[in-house]
């Protein structure tokens, strides 16, 4: 059931007329909150996904925006499972013990490659510029913190402030077309997509190899959960298929519990969510016996080489 389904049945609910546009945004944000909300409570069945990363060894990597949360790496080749260590364990008497086999997640950026030297930005849009905006907040060569708001009224357009650092880059509203942020160099910094209001991408020191034993790339796979995207367009789908009962209950709920009165009638919507979502956790528990996580080799893993990037420094993310 897409977005457009979703929105009639929050109309039929509550009389709110998404044809008007005060109306709509109040639609949008009910079934966003009660999407998101239905999202948190876990890693439901259909969430999760993998992919491939290749990387030069000792150095970071940042994953795409498409990834929200890791569950489970290991080596691509020998199907060695890496596990993931805190950050502390670096600074102890026995310093990340075994830090070849293990990973970090090392902090979340807005961008996925830092910069080298203090540079201006160019954002870019393909197609015709819709107007849109992006705010970049950061350090600069003069401000330790400063806010940039650039209008894309065309296919591209510069800052004003040469950055040292990127904080964060947002956009108030979602947008037609997606936008990308270059350094001085033309290197891509951050891609921001249409559906989506900033840029987050998780950095990870994936290995610690001595160079005399390892000097060639390194290929892991990465299980992950699929990042949250918001409700826009009418075809938008939750990321994982067979929950919009589960999200309408939800919504329901939330909806009831702001009326005085229906108390009891949003105490029931949110068993029934409750009870939906059960249901998909014990039918993927019945075609997988054990759900725990097994490494092992599997034939057929296929990889996203359109993700593929190599690092080419020890400050260097990953680089789609």
């Amino acid at each position: 059931m897409a977005f457009k389904q979703l929105k009639l049945r929050v109309e039929q609910y509550t009389g709110l007329q998404a044809s008007d546009a005060t109306d709509l945004a109040i639609v949008q944000q009910l079934i966003n909150e009660a999407a998101k909300e239905i999202y948190n409570t876990g890693d439901l069945p259909g969430l999760m996904d993998e992919a491939a990363f290749t990387f030069d060894p000792n150095y970071q990597i940042a994953i795409p925006t498409f990834s929200a949360n890791i569950r489970g790496m290991r080596d691509y080749n020998n199907r060695n499972k890496q596990p993931l260590t805190g950050m502390g364990e670096n600074y102890g008497n026995d310093p990340w013990f075994r830090n070849w086999e293990r990973y970090r997640v090392k902090a979340n950026s807005p961008i996925q490659q830092e910069l080298s030297v203090a540079s201006v930005l160019t954002l870019t849009q393909g197609g015709t510029p819709d107007g849109g905006s992006i705010v970049i907040t950061g350090s600069t060569v003069n401000s330790s913190r400063v806010s940039e708001t650039v209008v894309m009224s065309a296919n591209s357009q510069t800052s004003v402030g040469q950055y040292v650092t990127i904080h964060s880059i947002t956009s108030p509203a979602m947008r037609t077309n997606d936008y990308n942020v270059f350094d001085a160099n033309g290197v891509l910094l951050a891609a921001l997509p249409n559906n989506q209001l900033s840029t987050n991408y998780q950095v990870l020191l994936l290995s610690n190899y001595p160079w005399a034993q390892n000097t060639t790339t390194q290929t892991v796979e990465i299980l992950f959960k699929r990042a949250f995207v918001p409700f826009v367009n009418d075809g938008d789908e939750f990321p994982a298929p067979g929950y919009d009962d589960a999200i309408y209950y939800a919504f329901q709920s939330n909806w009831d519990s702001m009326r005085k009165g229906d108390e009891e009638r949003s105490a029931l919507a949110a068993q029934k969510a409750a009870m939906l979502l059960g249901a998909a956790e014990s039918n993927e528990a019945g075609k997988m016996p054990d759900a725990r996580v097994v490494f092992k080799p599997v034939a057929g893993r296929r990889m996203f080489d359109a993700i593929r990037g190599f690092c080419n420094g020890p400050k260097d993310y990953f680089r789609p």
